[in-house]
């Protein structure tokens, strides 16, 4: 067994130094321009390894360009070279990112990049720059078609990319219709069932919850409570997370014992599966517990931090309310509401925190159909 663990280091070492040679010869031949890999970009060939232009795709090479001066829409282009019946050089249907390939690729206005991207478990991954070689190649289109597309095609990048501003709304995700049907904001300023069409005005609904708060009070017996009751669930966590340690200890050293056994000839080869994969299929499961716990852990410890402060600066809210932010408005609401159920007569407020000060019924403040609101 000794012998062939040496072979088979002595072989691993061999593939090792030759993958090694390999990849340091690749930034020379890339600097003397000699082809590394790879099929041709679309025009050109390799001839007695050197690249040169292929006259028969060439020209669609250079209509693909001038296709996005004058369409300066990937996928346009992508649809008029389909339609033409070409098809890319393993046979493939355009797309907007074959598209991008050719526009972005310096090759067609006489530099080629090479040595710049490198596979990593199946995966193409670009190289630092400054490990980049720039070789002189055949001229397909002009230096100003290529920096005019490119340009077009990053002002188009950023233009997609850039985030728009959604729209945001205090009670969105805690609202919904008695029909059990979800409420949400279209362009104009009411919450409005999506089944039943049951509609309700942004600015009721937050007077109405504005006036729930003139008597929302957390006394100290309150924050006390929800704060211990917080830490006791940490402390759980904390004790599960604890406990599936030793587990994972008392796993390792099971599997341990397993390889000693098989090593010292006491288990053979054959049986040795049999009382391995088990033990690591188990520890595996615990692993993932353990992350699971872990992450449950770390959302515990930032609702903690975030909400002992927030709880402290709730004991007078009705007075506050209209001096608060925004997002200050979001987080109280996110925090003290489980979700709110408008009716066609009432309103129902559930809370996640209810201190005993809260009344059972109040009016509303503007008139209409819906007569009072419930706070439970």
């Amino acid at each position: 067994r000794l012998f062939y663990t040496i072979i088979g280091a002595v072989g691993q070492w061999e593939r090792e130094e030759v993958s090694s040679r390999v990849k340091a010869s690749i930034p020379i031949r890339a600097k003397l321009g000699k082809r590394i890999g790879g099929l041709p970009p679309l025009g050109y060939k390799w001839v007695d390894n050197e690249l040169h232009i292929d006259e028969i795709f060439a020209p669609l090479a250079k209509r693909i360009f001038e296709l996005y001066q004058k369409e300066k829409r990937k996928k346009t282009v992508a649809r008029i070279i389909n339609e033409g019946g070409y098809r890319t050089q393993k046979g493939n249907l355009y797309t907007s990112q074959a598209i991008t390939k050719i526009i972005t690729n310096p090759v067609y206005k006489g530099l080629r990049r090479a040595n710049y991207s490198t596979i990593n478990n199946g995966k193409r991954l670009l190289k630092p720059e400054e490990e980049w070689v720039f070789v002189k190649s055949p001229v397909i289109v002009s230096e100003a078609l290529w920096e005019e597309c490119n340009q077009l095609m990053e002002k188009n990048t950023i233009k997609k990319n850039h985030p728009t501003k959604k729209r945001r709304h205090l009670f969105t995700k805690h609202i919904r219709c008695s029909c059990g049907g979800k409420m949400y904001v279209p362009s104009y300023p009411k919450y409005v069932c999506h089944d039943c069409r049951n509609k309700i005005p942004k600015q009721d609904m937050e007077d109405i919850f504005h006036e729930q708060l003139k008597n929302f009070l957390f006394s100290k017996e309150d924050i006390d409570k929800y704060l211990t009751t917080a830490k006791q669930r940490i402390h759980d966590k904390e004790e599960e997370r604890e406990a599936l340690k030793r587990k994972e200890q008392q796993l390792r050293n099971e599997i341990n014992n397993v390889i000693r056994l098989n090593t010292n000839g006491v288990l053979s080869d054959e049986d040795f599966p049999e009382h391995y994969n088990p033990i690591s299929e188990q520890l595996k499961q615990v692993k993932n517990t353990m992350a699971e716990v872990q992450g449950t852990l770390d959302a515990l410890y930032s609702y903690l931090q975030e909400n002992n402060h927030m709880l402290e600066e709730t004991k007078d809210l009705h007075s506050k309310w209209h001096g608060l932010s925004f997002d200050d408005k979001k987080s109280i609401i996110d925090m003290i509401v489980e979700e709110i159920i408008v009716g066609e007569e009432e309103i129902e407020i559930n809370l996640i925190y209810s201190p005993s000060t809260i009344p059972a019924h109040h009016p509303l403040l503007k008139g209409g159909k819906r007569g009072n609101y419930l706070s439970t």
